[in-house]
């Protein structure tokens, strides 16, 4: 089975030295790596070229955002002939067996798996980037059933470590590049879904240290301002994605009304009152997205 691992990279030089060294030492590692490079200033060009010669490198003139590299790091896969592309955020570091445990995990799963994903750690062992179970809640055992064998099913995971057949993006087409940032993965695993089901390997595992940051993106409590504007993908992102995808969001609307009130009432409850505006324009445009999605 031929992979291409495919990272999208933004001023995370060091960050991404250790992403690729990791990809670099698996059990199995893949066939090929390309990198997809946001038009970044802190010398990652020149630290690929110089330590990574055989690293495949897609330079963008301007910064697309992860979305947009992932569009564009999927288009160029797509051309070649390859099994599967294996999906790694530059900021992550792939344990020696994360492959292999996943490649291990499509012959032992029917009917085929539309993806698989890893079991994403921060630095201290925890379980983040929780993923979207896809579980008969009626079934004997639920849960505990598909923990017991380490394979979960699910609807949608990150992008954090995630093993796609080829075949299947050639079927459900490429990531949404103008997401820019948040609920690109999301959106795209669920459209997925349509190939089949995906699933969670508890056994394959990726570290995603998250120093001095927050565990999820949270408007009330973030604490840098400059990240401030990027939440407006955020919100527009997640409404239009439930837009899309009405067989998990039937009242996609009345969701988005909710997550309105709630994210609201978090951050008045922070007196964090300036927010309020990028908040109510974030949501509205997300709804004025979906109905013209909706009426396509």
């Amino acid at each position: 089975m031929n992979v291409l691992a495919l990272v999208v990279t933004y001023n995370r030089r060091d960050l991404l030295r250790r992403c690729l060294g990791a990809i670099q030492h698996q059990t199995c590692p893949p066939d090929h790596i390309l990198v997809v490079e946001n038009a970044g200033s802190d010398g990652t060009l020149e630290m690929l070229a110089n330590e990574f010669p055989d690293v495949e490198v897609i330079r963008h003139a301007i910064n697309l955002g992860g979305a947009g590299g992932w569009e564009s790091g999927i288009r160029q896969a797509q051309e070649g002939n390859w099994d599967f592309v294996w999906l790694m955020d530059d900021d992550a570091s792939a344990t020696p067996q994360a492959l292999e445990r996943l490649l291990d995990a499509f012959p032992a799963i029917l009917p085929p798996p539309a993806f698989v994903c890893s079991r994403v750690v921060d630095e201290n062992g925890a379980t983040v980037n929780f993923p979207h179970p896809a579980l008969d809640n009626g079934s004997p055992g639920g849960w505990d059933r598909y923990l017991a064998s380490g394979l979960v099913p699910l609807k949608a995971c990150s992008f954090v470590s995630v093993l796609i057949p080829l075949a299947h993006t050639r079927e459900v087409g490429l990531p949404l590049g103008h997401y820019f940032l948040w609920s690109d993965d999301y959106e795209y695993t669920l459209r997925l879904g349509s190939c089949g089901t995906g699933w969670y390997v508890s056994t394959s595992q990726v570290e995603h240290p998250r120093p001095g940051g927050l565990p999820n993106p949270d408007l009330a409590l973030e604490p840098n301002e400059a990240r401030l504007p990027l939440y407006r993908h955020l919100f527009r992102n997640y409404v239009e994605t439930m837009a899309r995808h009405p067989l998990h969001h039937r009242h996609w609307v009345l969701q988005s009304l909710r997550l309105l009130f709630d994210v609201g009432l978090t951050v008045i409850r922070q007196r964090r009152f300036g927010r309020l505006p990028l908040l109510v324009s974030s949501v509205g445009i997300g709804i004025w997205r979906g109905w013209k999605v909706r009426r396509r």
